[in-house]
């Protein structure tokens, strides 16, 4: 009996649209938002703390199912989006507005501060979302495929530290004092590890089901490749 399991392009076609549109809006959403402070109990935290962690367990499903290559064209292509985006905020905050409309402050309040993280987070987010997809996928090889849970808790973790470090140093510098900006940065980190944690097992269940599936048993042929 031949039990070679037949890729279905259609699922991987699917699959992947989804994937991105959610990268892309957990993404956005919280860059908009991390002006936003919020104060729950002894945590001081952005407002796009809980949605953000969402792109790396998305990046860790991609990673997994596509390989590091696929990964990081994603990971690319939502810092140029950034990019564009930013360019474009940039541009209405300093067109004129009729005089009658007195909305134009606030606009630049929240919009300019976002703007900051947008430019200086493209470069941080891109470097740490590289290092969560290769870290995970350096794993893979060395657990044989195995514990992908585990996996995308270790490398969540690890490129949340790196972009925690760079963001709260790049943004956050100058704009609050340095107790608060090490308060934003421990507090934001833990969150964010919890949240990797959570996120880790309902990630399994996307990972498990598309390989049940048989769509992406033979995506990485050669995973050493994919990392060079």
């Amino acid at each position: 009996m031949n039990t070679t399991l037949v890729r279905n392009p259609l699922i991987e076609h699917r699959l992947l649209v989804i994937l991105c549109i959610f990268y892309t809006i957990s993404s956005l959403t919280s860059a908009i938002l991390v002006a936003r402070l919020m104060q729950i109990g002894p945590l001081l935290l952005p407002g796009g703390i809980f949605i953000f962690p969402f792109s790396y367990a998305i990046i860790d499903i991609v990673a997994e199912l596509y390989g590091y290559q696929l990964a990081s064209k994603l990971i690319l292509s939502l810092s140029i989006g950034s990019i564009f985006y930013a360019m474009y905020v940039f541009f209405i905050l300093h067109v004129p507005y009729p005089a009658w409309w007195q909305h134009n402050d606030n606009y630049q309040q929240v919009l300019s501060s976002s703007m900051r993280l947008v430019f200086w987070g493209v470069i941080a987010n891109y470097l740490a979302s590289k290092l969560n997809a290769f870290v995970l996928v350096k794993l893979k090889l060395l657990l044989k495929g195995k514990s992908f849970p585990i996996r995308s808790i270790i490398a969540s973790s690890i490129g949340e530290l790196l972009l925690t470090t760079l963001v709260y140093v790049g943004v956050m510098f100058g704009t609050a004092s340095i107790s608060n900006i090490i308060l934003l940065g421990i507090s934001g980190y833990f969150v964010k590890v919890m949240l990797a944690i959570l996120l880790a097992f309902p990630s399994q269940l996307v990972v498990a089901y598309a390989k049940r599936t048989g769509s992406f048993s033979n995506m990485e042929p050669n995973l050493k490749q994919t990392v060079c």
